[in-house]
């Protein structure tokens, strides 16, 4: 299920939260880098191109691993909560928590009162929804199915075992920079991502300053994965028997932000072994044996007187006792035998083609398996900023209590107004803050 994106956009146009910083594009493998694959979940219809600090639709379908998708703070009632990295899955996006809690609790997640009020609305959405923890495994991005989808679109990169994946990225703001890491699950079905490789080519950041890097928003970068000789990618999608997928990451505090990539691995096929012949040997068949005839007995003939011997004259030759020095010849028509090329058959026959395993794409998305990022995914949380101009809210679950301090008409803060002087204040203390991508405009 998918909200309607006419819908979205009259609700959500004011907003100017950000939660998610980097795109997946596009991505395409070493045997044809001429077919494009995408990333799980990644939505075509939004160009890679700046629009706004807006939650939507700049970072409407960036893939965030941590539970909450986005950092609790401020007025979240959530904010004591430890947040917490997910370590397997594909993650969520805000369009994957959006779709889930409009089809279970529609009227919790967009309240019919606020229907008017969009930027309340927006708020409300993130303070009660986007900020809570313990996502429903329904709310993550639902691996099997996607991947699913996109193979049966075609839209999947092709690779060889030892070749490479490269991912197409849009940084959207801050801590959407590089590096990143990433991990390879053979099953397919994201569930079992195995140990981090390096990529050999990343976007530019820093692991030091968690990814922070504002001189490459609204760029397109590059990441590329060098494949394992010995991978087994066994997922089997439609047409495609060798699926993996690929998740890469960066290292934001208040993300990671990155994502999943399927991608096909093309084995190659076997050369046939040689057949050697069996040969069966043949007793010789011997001819029966006879008995000797003894010739009859004659007379004794008397020898004739040889001449005398010529001591110079040489010896008569027998022509058919003379032997041959000439070489044997090879029948007419006997082939010669091709040199075998022992490296191309030792990269052929070193190759094991896995057995490809059928994803049950309607078997349901895994609880989420926890870990640990290597540093503190909730630490240093940058508060969310402010929406609709100099709205101050504050809200719970039973009350809300709105002072609106701008004109209805023109939406331009009102003058002489305490409250927005305030509000000004509080956004550029929090723009100072360092590895805070939350707050721009």
């Amino acid at each position: 299920m998918h909200l309607n994106l006419a819908t979205i956009a009259v609700i959500l146009i004011s907003a100017q939260e950000a939660s998610a910083h980097v795109r997946f594009i596009l991505s395409y493998g070493n045997k044809n880098p001429k077919v494009k694959g995408r990333a799980i979940g990644h939505l075509d219809q939004f160009a890679p191109k700046s629009y706004g600090s807006a939650q939507y639709p700049a970072q409407w379908d960036v893939a965030v691993f941590s539970d909450p998708t986005v950092p609790s703070c401020c007025e979240s009632p959530y904010q004591h909560i430890k947040r917490k990295y997910v370590a397997q899955g594909c993650g969520t996006t805000l369009q994957s928590i959006a779709d889930y809690y409009t089809k279970t609790v529609p009227n919790q997640f967009s309240p019919p009162r606020f229907k008017t009020m969009q930027d309340v609305m927006w708020r409300h959405r993130n303070y009660q929804w986007f900020q809570k923890p313990g996502i429903s495994p329904a709310g993550y991005l639902q691996t099997k199915v996607l991947a699913a989808r996109q193979a049966a679109q075609g839209l999947m990169a092709a690779a060889t075992p030892g070749g490479w994946v490269e991912i197409t990225t849009y940084q959207v703001n801050d801590d959407g920079g590089g590096p990143f890491r990433c991990r390879i699950d053979e099953s397919g079905t994201g569930s079992h991502f195995g140990t981090w490789i390096n990529p050999v080519k990343n976007p530019p950041g820093a692991q030091k300053w968690y990814s922070v890097n504002s001189a490459t928003n609204g760029k397109s970068s590059v990441i590329r994965v060098n494949i394992p000789k010995n991978v087994k990618c066994r997922g089997a999608y439609g047409k495609y028997k060798g699926v993996c997928i690929l998740r890469c990451e960066n290292f934001a505090k208040n993300g990671p932000f990155g994502g999943c990539v399927p991608f096909n691995i093309v084995y190659p096929t076997p050369k046939p072994k040689p057949v050697t012949p069996t040969v069966t040997p043949v007793k010789p068949t011997l001819p029966p044996t006879k008995t000797p005839v003894r010739p009859p007995v004659r007379p004794p003939v008397k020898s004739p007187v040889k001449p005398p011997v010529d001591p110079t004259a040489k010896p008569p030759v027998n022509p058919q006792t003379q032997e041959s020095t000439a070489s044997p010849t090879s029948p007419a028509g006997t082939p010669t035998p091709a040199p075998t090329s022992a490296s191309e058959s030792a990269s052929t026959d070193s190759i094991e083609v896995p057995t490809p395993s059928t994803i049950d794409t309607a078997a349901p998305q895994p609880t989420p398996d926890y870990g640990d990022a290597g540093f503190d995914v909730g630490g240093d949380n940058a508060p969310e900023g402010s929406y609709g101009g100099g709205t101050d809210k504050e809200i719970d679950s039973n009350t809300e209590s709105i002072t609106n301090t701008t004109t209805p008409d023109t939406d331009t803060p009102a003058e002489n107004s305490d409250t927005t002087t305030t509000e000004a204040k509080k956004r550029d203390t929090l723009r100072r803050r360092a590895g805070s991508a939350f707050l721009l405009d």
